[in-house]
């Protein structure tokens, strides 16, 4: 994403699949895949999902990580829009992105009462950053990774 370069309607289709959609997504694995959520005892969802009580390792990933993973992409897609239009380093700016994403994470060890800390979301948010980087950095297209 080069300043200049974005067009409206490309810029429009930045937005929306960059930004947009990750969070849309996630936020409905949040409603539809955790129990006990602030957002699902305001709901009632009449959709029975019984795969949802599985514990198989994939399920509990897209249930716990994977909206982590796709709050963090948002976020870094965002912030790497936002930062094409200064002169600012990609590679600069994404490691202040890292250290925000990895903060917002580590901070729930402060609050055990409020959060639960587990490294595995702090892993699957920096993934996400990493990805979000990677699928918008220009560095990257040139090289077509």
């Amino acid at each position: 994403m080069k300043p200049g370069k974005l067009k409206t309607t490309s810029l429009r289709r930045v937005i929306i699949f960059q930004c947009v959609l990750p969070l849309f997504a996630g936020l409905l694995i949040y409603i539809f895949l955790r129990s006990g959520t602030f957002i699902n005892q305001l709901i009632v969802i009449p959709v029975s999902l019984k795969w949802a009580g599985s514990d198989n390792i994939l399920i509990a990933f897209v249930r716990y990580n994977l909206p982590d993973l796709l709050w963090a992409y948002s976020l870094t897609a965002a912030l790497m829009l936002w930062k094409s239009g200064t002169g600012t380093s990609s590679t600069y700016y994404f490691i202040i992105i890292l250290a925000i994403v990895a903060a917002s994470e580590t901070v729930q060890i402060a609050f055990p009462d409020k959060f639960t800390f587990d490294w595995s979301d702090l892993g699957a948010a920096i993934a996400g950053s990493t990805l979000s980087y990677i699928a918008n950095n220009p560095s990257f297209e040139k090289k077509k990774l």
